[in-house]
């Protein structure tokens, strides 16, 4: 895959995302469900098995 077709690709989503940063198209994205095996409760310390 070129350069070119990555940051064509990252431009689309950050503008499905309406957000203008790598960082938080990665927060949206996790928040979202845009992630295998995240979503709004990946955060949580349970359900990554932490501390209680």
């Amino acid at each position: 895959m070129s350069i070119r077709t990555v940051h064509r690709r990252i431009s689309a989503l950050l503008d499905r995302a309406q957000v203008s940063t790598r960082l938080h198209l990665g927060w949206h994205a996790a928040q979202h469900g845009w992630l295998d095996g995240y979503g709004s409760a990946a955060g949580s310390a349970t359900s990554r098995g932490g501390a209680d």
